[in-house]
């Protein structure tokens, strides 16, 4: 909000370029979304500035099975509707990002996250009607064979969604790989509830844990 000084059009026009440039070179191919380096650059950023930030890992629940029985382009679809959700549901000061597959990241600056992320699983359930056949809906799954060869029932696509809760008394005892543990730790936390889920994973309560270990 302070005034810097002053730049011509022509330079600021060349540095969005070669920003556009950047994004398209690390862009996720099927979404267009930012891939993994631009998501380590904005989690570094987020440290580096001591943001405040709700940082969600996204993951689609039964996808491979869903790919199994309905083919690739139908998890295509799939995937490109969730991004879409994605886009819906975010906060316009924060971060969104496809590491790859079935997994995202939402980066949220908002005080409603809770709210967002509920409505994010209540959209992407509807988008996902659109996409079953009647007699998987009406049967609430379908079945597919497990990652061991065993035919099994699956349910419905489902989210779990795993949080990191970044405050910015943290930010100095963390890097980008750590945050990138605890996002997995609070998604395995929430891929071991049934159905739509969510695990948070305060960084206080870490930083407390951390100071009580030394």
């Amino acid at each position: 909000g302070c005034y810097l000084g002053i730049g011509r059009a022509i330079d600021v026009l060349a540095q969005i370029t070669e920003q556009k440039i950047q994004q398209a070179r690390h862009a996720n191919p099927l979404t267009q979304l930012p891939g993994n380096v631009p998501i380590q650059q904005h989690l570094t950023q987020l440290l580096n500035t001591h943001r405040e930030a709700l940082i969600c890992y996204i993951d689609i629940d039964n996808f491979k099975p869903f790919n199994d029985c309905y083919d690739y382009a139908k998890g295509d679809e799939a995937l490109l509707r969730l991004a879409q959700c994605l886009g819906r549901h975010g906060d316009p000061h924060g971060f969104l990002g496809h590491i790859g597959g079935d997994d995202f990241i939402l980066v949220l600056r908002c005080d409603d996250w809770r709210q967002r992320l509920q409505r994010l699983q209540n959209d992407f359930q509807s988008e996902c009607r659109q996409l079953y056949r009647s007699e998987h809906l009406c049967a609430g799954g379908y079945s597919a064979e497990d990652r061991q060869g065993r035919q099994q029932h699956f349910g419905l696509l489902s989210l779990s969604l795993g949080v990191v809760h970044l405050h910015p008394e943290a930010c100095a005892h963390l890097d980008a790989d750590q945050i990138a543990a605890l996002l997995t730790q609070a998604k395995q936390q929430a891929k071991a509830i049934v159905g739509d889920s969510l695990a948070v994973i305060d960084t206080r309560n870490w930083l407390t844990a951390q100071v009580r270990s030394a």
